[in-house]
């Protein structure tokens, strides 16, 4: 999202711009290219010197329709369709890694969804441009790959507590399980087990 309403800012748009894109190892091995679109992300974290950027393949625009790399090694998915060079966020530019390797030392040890993490240096029109973390996507496709969700058939909300925002779906489930929990005392054995039946409760206590 935006940092603030002031659009005439570059930095501050919404825009999309196509680009291609080589993917070197460390060993300098070109690992692929590809053809896909590319926009400022972050909040307030845009008005940085160094951008976080959010690169989207889309078949029908670009030409490429999905990754298929491992880009994470820490797990088995090779098929991405979007993914992250980030730029720390609020982290820029103190540690630069603060996020990732607090992930880090919980991936695999505790059953919660993180985004995947890989140190990269980025190059923007052949000249050196940082130190970045390319990172998973929270969305549709991330929901799809790590649960096994048609990614056409979800809900996905963000910020509920507060400014509510529609990702995917609607919230109309989501309304009906908040007032169930209010309504309704979770001492009781099978109101707990009907609200335990559409919540993670494990990765819901671990978070």
């Amino acid at each position: 999202g935006k940092c603030s309403n002031d659009t005439l800012r570059n930095w501050n748009r919404d825009w999309e711009r196509p680009m291609s894109m080589r993917y070197f190892e460390p060993d300098g091995t070109e690992a692929f290219q590809l053809r896909a679109g590319i926009k400022i992300g972050g909040g307030c974290s845009r008005a940085f010197a160094m951008k976080s950027f959010n690169v989207f393949l889309r078949e029908d625009e670009y030409g490429d329709k999905e990754v298929d790399y491992p880009l994470f090694g820490q797990m088995d998915l090779t098929k991405f369709r979007r993914f992250k060079l980030r730029s720390s966020g609020n982290d820029f530019p103190l540690t630069m890694v603060r996020d990732a390797s607090i992930q880090a030392m919980l991936y695999d040890q505790v059953d919660i969804d993180q985004m995947a993490y890989n140190p990269v240096v980025v190059y923007l029109n052949g000249e050196y441009f940082g130190f970045y973390g390319m990172r998973e996507f929270f969305n549709k496709h991330y929901i799809e790959s790590h649960h096994e969700v048609d990614k056409d058939h979800l809900d996905m909300i963000k910020n509920p507590a507060t400014a509510t925002e529609i990702k995917e779906g609607d919230q109309e489930a989501w309304e009906n399980l908040r007032g169930f929990i209010k309504y309704n005392s979770l001492e009781n054995q099978e109101n707990y087990d009907s609200a335990a039946s559409q919540i993670d409760i494990n990765e819901f206590m671990n978070y």
